[in-house]
């Protein structure tokens, strides 16, 4: 991508157009957007003198951007006085870029420090800021201040997103607070936000953790209904659960609206195997002591004849104590069993 980026930038002379700010600035945000972050500094440096281009406020944000996500957040302050020092002032992205990098890498104090230097530069922080200042509070336990930033983003007419929601919740979970967890995570859907992928994959685990395995569930069949997109480690978890606690009817139920909903993504290393369908049939196996033959989805290149694959308890129980939670396990298994080979 952005080989391309600079191949055209570098072609515009040619097609007599001229280079300017704004071309220079596509080229940094095509740099930062493919993650090239020591590239977007050397250019940054380099490319302005040469081509007499005087490089902006975007210029400046976007420099600062590549700080933050590469980690360098001093760079980025560093930056930051160089702005004012060319008598360039900051506004609210340059801030709100500055305040997710601090808040959300544990560096409260000095992501307060730079709420109060926005705040004096008359800068009014916008649902960008306090999300990122709700997770700072997430970050250190402090969730009692965090709820009373909600109540203060209302009081000032901001109204909180999934974001703000997700940092609660992140919070209460940090400090092992299942019920208030639960709480906020309904107070998304008692707002007109809708809970994201990140929410789930915050809440299940947790969830999970604290046996509340009706509640992880109804959030996995939620996830499903909206065909989000989540790590499948997420819902083999609830399934592993579900199992252990001889909930079968429920990972039945599960494992089915992920076929009928062409729900899971497939693993290209692994072929076509669906981590639901493996775990239940593996488990649905060894619970129920039955004949199963699971007829899984094709996906293309798939190496394993799953469809031959009929398993029963006493060949189950054999290799049981192999047959670990990873994926490769169940793989390993039923390919072996496809192809008419033993596992010892």
């Amino acid at each position: 991508m952005f080989d391309n980026a600079y191949k055209v930038f570098d072609e515009m002379p040619e097609r007599n157009c001229k280079r300017t700010v704004l071309s220079f600035n596509a080229l940094l945000a095509a740099c930062v957007n493919s993650k090239k972050y020591d590239k977007v500094n050397e250019l940054f440096r380099n490319l302005p003198q040469k081509l007499e281009i005087q490089p902006d406020l975007v210029s400046y944000n976007t420099v600062i951007k590549a700080f933050c996500e590469m980690g360098s957040l001093d760079s980025g302050i560093s930056l930051l006085i160089e702005i004012e020092m060319k008598g360039v002032q900051p506004d609210l992205i340059t801030f709100n870029t500055l305040l997710n990098g601090f808040y959300a890498n544990g560096r409260f104090v000095d992501g307060e420090r730079l709420w109060s230097q926005m705040v004096q530069k008359k800068i009014c922080p916008d649902i960008w800021s306090y999300n990122a200042k709700l997770l700072g509070f997430a970050l250190e336990k402090r969730t009692k201040d965090a709820v009373e930033l909600v109540e203060e983003m209302k009081d000032k007419g901001i109204k909180p997103s999934t974001i703000s929601f997700n940092a609660l919740i992140k919070g209460f979970v940090k400090e092992k607070n299942l019920e208030e967890a639960k709480r906020w995570y309904c107070e998304i859907g008692n707002s007109d936000c809708k809970p994201d992928k990140f929410t789930f994959a915050t809440l299940i685990p947790f969830v999970c953790e604290k046996d509340d395995l009706g509640f992880a569930f109804e959030l996995s069949k939620v996830i499903i209904s909206r065909k989000l997109f989540v790590d499948k480690a997420l819902l083999q978890r609830v399934v592993d659960g579900l199992l252990k606690e001889s909930k079968i009817q429920e990972a039945k139920e599960l494992a089915q609206l992920g076929n009928d909903n062409s729900y899971c993504r497939y693993n290209p290393t692994y072929g076509s195997l669906q981590t639901l369908d493996l775990l239940a049939l593996f488990h649905l196996c060894v619970s129920e002591r039955c004949w199963v033959k699971w007829k899984l989805p094709e996906a293309g290149k798939s190496k394993c004849n799953i469809d031959a694959a009929c398993f029963n308890l006493e060949n189950l129980s054999k290799f049981g104590s192999v047959l670990c939670n990873d994926e490769a396990g169940f793989v390993c298994a039923i390919s072996g069993f496809a192809h008419g080979h033993h596992i010892p």
